[in-house]
This record gives structure tokens, sequence and C-alpha cells, in this order.
């Protein structure tokens, strides 16, 4: 398997997305839509999901410690039923 695979954490709209390494025998993963580089890595899928929403959390915790707003690229956009739908560009 080397496609990426999006994940979404919706408390802070921040996007990631991940694939299994072979060369690194785990999954790994970035933060997608920010201008920073924030990377996450797990063993399992589950891990690495775990790890992304931690990675999400240590980050937004970061920013506001510094005052500093999280610096989007785009947004994802949810359906009234909380689906994901698409993205909006900030830009």
């Amino acid at each position: 398997m080397n496609e990426y695979l999006m994940i979404i954490n919706k408390q802070h709209n921040l996007v990631g997305e991940y694939k299994y390494s072979e060369e690194d025998g785990c999954y790994i993963g970035d933060i997608i839509n920010i201008s920073d580089l924030i990377s996450f890595e797990g063993d399992t899928e589950s891990g690495v999901i775990r790890e992304f929403n931690e990675a999400v959390d240590d980050y937004v915790a970061f920013c506001a410690e510094i005052g500093k707003a999280v610096p989007y690229l785009w947004m994802p956009y949810f359906n009234q039923n909380g689906r994901f739908c698409g993205i909006l560009s900030l830009q």
C-alpha cells in the first residue's frame, strides 16, 4: 500500500495524509493544510491516527502559547450531515 490516505480532525479543521512506508516499517504522515511542517508516525493504522490527533492538539496548543494563529492554507468543508465535501481555499 503506497497510496496516501486522508484523515481529518474536525475540532481544529486540520487535515493529514499518511501512508505505510516499507522502508521505515511504519505509517508516516504530515498535516497538509498548514504552512508549517508537522509530521507524525505510528506502527499501526490506528496508531498513526492517534498520533495525528496528538500532533494536532500539540500544534494548536503551541500556536496558542506563542500567540500565533494556525496558518491554514485551506479548510475542509463539511455538509450539514458532517460529511467531508471538499476544500475552501483561503488564498
